[in-house]
């Protein structure tokens, strides 16, 4: 017989990813009774879980860095730096400076950071289950698992790769073998809430500041290519951008407020769908669906009930022709560039050689 227990809160807080546990020690402190609420065995997410070792966003990029981040997450870099856990890496290059830590002492000092705070703290947990009526949610009870389950098996695949070629190709590496990976899955974008307020790229590359802020941050757009590099683009008007309160307040919830990388902001495939608007004649896209969730892309190339976006777009005579190019990874760093060509004939595939 399973055994049910029931709690009345003040705030449930369902993630204990650095945003989680941010936003629950605010509220405790505040004098919210809160409950926070995490399915691994230990708090920080990506910070800590999947391997990450180094905070970024704390300052602006460049030869002259500017620190913009400050309150309860300095209180943790504080604490580690005390330790002799953390320490600061100069780089001018991309996100900037870093600051490096110990995964294992950072677990730690998130735990006692909502211990001390008067947050109630749940491992091992998951919620499954959400009724909300009126524009409130009354009770809770998470991701597609089918999603998760194909990005875990790619990933490990991944890594097998990133490591043969290492040994392959890197001097120093010969001898070097693959110790272990992380416990699950790190993704990088993920559902978005539609808020008040979506925050777009050309709001931080504009570095946009906004009277209802609650946060700055000076990492540039890290837009990552598969076999090519990384994209980066600078956040000018100082180096930084506001996060608006409205990016976190859902327009359709009264109860609710996000915070994370589920705030309210565009993704690629709104992107898309603003250039579908303009009615071309021919759309070119290069890889169209990089960087997102695999959920994203299941609706622009197949969706469950409809056609995909892009080949809708053919289909539906928004565009008499679309080149879709992408590429397939092989071993050693190379890859197979491939082009699909949509129009109302049959789908033609080319196979362009490996680059």
């Amino acid at each position: 017989m399973i055994k049910r227990h029931t709690e009345a809160m003040d705030v449930v807080v369902l993630g204990g990813g650095a945003a989680g546990v941010m936003a629950a020690v605010a509220a405790a402190r505040n004098g919210a009774d809160v409950l926070l609420v995490e399915s691994q065995n230990c708090l920080g997410g990506s910070r800590t879980a999947t391997g990450v070792d180094t905070f970024y966003g704390f300052f602006t990029p460049g030869d002259n860095p500017r620190k913009i981040v400050a309150g309860i997450p300095d209180e943790i870099v504080n604490r580690l730096r005390r330790e002799n856990k953390l320490f600061a890496r100069p780089n001018t290059y991309g996100a900037g400076m870093g600051l490096t830590y110990d995964v294992e002492a950072l677990k730690i000092a998130y735990e006692d950071l909502v211990l001390q705070s008067g947050c109630r703290l749940l491992f091992h947990t998951t919620a499954c289950h959400v009724e909300a009526a009126d524009g409130r949610v009354s009770r809770i009870d998470a991701t597609d698992p089918y999603s998760l389950t194909k990005a875990e098996i790619e990933g490990r695949k991944q890594v097998q790769e990133y490591a043969a070629f290492l040994k392959a190709c890197i001097d120093g590496f010969e001898n070097a073998f693959l110790i272990g990976t992380s416990q699950y899955i790190g993704v990088r974008e993920t559902r978005k809430i539609d808020g008040h307020y979506k925050l777009t790229e050309e709001d931080v590359i504009a570095g946009r500041k906004f009277p209802d802020s609650i946060a700055c941050c000076g990492a540039p757009v890290e837009d990552h290519h598969p076999g090519e590099g990384t994209r980066w683009v600078y956040v000018e008007n100082g180096g930084y951008y506001h996060i608006p309160y409205r990016c976190l307040v859902p327009r359709s919830l009264q109860n609710v407020i996000v915070a994370g990388r589920c705030l309210s902001a565009t993704q690629q495939k709104v992107v898309i769908a603003k250039w579908l608007m303009t009615n071309p004649r021919i759309l070119i896209m290069d890889e169209p669906t990089r960087g997102i969730d695999i959920g994203a892309k299941t609706e622009i190339y197949k969706p469950k009930f409809r056609k995909p976006v892009i080949s809708n777009a053919v289909y539906s005579g928004t565009a008499k022709l679309a080149v879709r190019m992408w590429r397939f990874p092989s071993s050693f760093g190379s890859s197979q560039h491939y082009v699909d060509t949509l129009s109302p004939s049959p789908l033609k595939r080319l196979r362009f050689l490996p680059c």
